[in-house]
């Protein structure tokens, strides 16, 4: 299990959870932010295409749209036994 570059597949196959890289960025607000690693899932709509949301890694939806994109992902790790 590894990073899979967004630029070669753009996320999971469904709306599973997964990691994300999300890379420094200043928003409309002109908040700076820093590279980080985030819970988020993927849903396609016709006409949007491919969206991010970030999620709690447990709620879908519940965290809002990722801005901008990730640039790598990766499934979650197994709980540790």
């Amino acid at each position: 299990m590894g990073w899979i570059l967004c630029s070669e597949k753009n996320g999971p196959d469904s709306q599973e959870i997964v990691l994300v890289t999300v890379p420094a960025h200043i928003d409309e607000d002109g908040i700076e932010y820093y590279p980080g690693v985030v819970c988020a899932y993927t849903i396609t709509t016709p006409n949007s295409g491919t969206m991010w949301f970030r999620s709690d890694g447990v709620t879908y939806g519940e965290l809002g749209r990722l801005k901008p994109d990730p640039i790598a992902w990766m499934p979650l790790p197994k709980p540790y036994e």
